[in-house]
């Protein structure tokens, strides 16, 4: 089982593994390569052999819960030790925008506004909600965008599967696509928001900028998107 380093510290950007190379693809004993989901894509970096020859990353993957990767060079097969980077400023960007759309969602939430889709980007987000108009969507960012100055701390939870399930509140997709694993990894943004999640956050809020509001659209009778982009403060 591959240690997954991005769960454990989102801010651990190079490290060594150990991989074993088969078809083309390497499996990683540690990695702090993000295999995309929730809305968040993979991460990308570089490989460092121990011959000194270097490859970029080109995909990330899981598989019966190791990581794999692709790289743009031949690999022969074989156990291979490797210097791992991944793209550090992309995944800033991508860590204080996930974190800005937990409190964008946890702020609409208490409206009851469900979360139906999410896309982020380094920088940039699009999320679509149930149950908003545009005079509500601008103001719950403007309040994302107060409440992230305010220096709250940003923690991760592991909690048993049952204790989960006991509490609705830590999801608030509208559809319930939390894995059946156990325990369940919980991103608690201190006084601000609880939920269930897999992806990689900033550990405190004034870390994210400024939450900038861009655009409000009607993408039917349910679902309302929202776009907003992360800038410095």
């Amino acid at each position: 089982m591959t240690a997954r380093l991005d769960l454990e510290n989102a801010n651990v950007t190079s490290w060594v593994s150990c991989a074993t190379a088969e078809n083309g693809r390497l499996r990683l004993d540690a990695s702090a390569f993000f295999p995309g989901g929730g809305g968040q894509p993979a991460d990308t970096g570089r490989v460092r052999f121990s011959n000194g020859n270097e490859a970029e990353v080109t995909g990330v993957h899981v598989v019966d819960g190791e990581i794999e990767i692709e790289v743009d060079a031949d690999v022969p097969d074989g156990v291979h030790v490797l210097e791992c980077a991944l793209d550090a400023p992309r995944r800033r960007a991508l860590m204080r925008t996930h974190t800005a759309f937990h409190i964008l969602s946890a702020v609409l939430g208490e409206d009851g506004a469900e979360v139906t889709g999410c896309q982020l980007e380094p920088g940039r987000a699009r999320g679509d909600f149930s149950g908003i108009d545009a005079a509500t969507a601008k103001a719950a960012v403007e309040r994302a965008d107060a409440l992230a100055s305010e220096g709250h701390e940003v923690t991760i939870e592991l909690l048993p599967r049952a204790q989960f399930a006991a509490d609705p509140s830590l999801v608030r997709l509208a559809t319930d696509l939390v894995p059946d694993v156990d325990p369940v990894r919980v991103v608690n943004i201190a006084g601000i928001d609880r939920q269930a999640d897999g992806g990689t956050h900033v550990m405190n809020t004034a870390q994210i900028g400024r939450i900038v509001f861009d655009k409000f659209e009607n993408k039917g009778a349910r679902n309302k998107r929202i776009t907003f982009s992360i800038a410095d403060a």
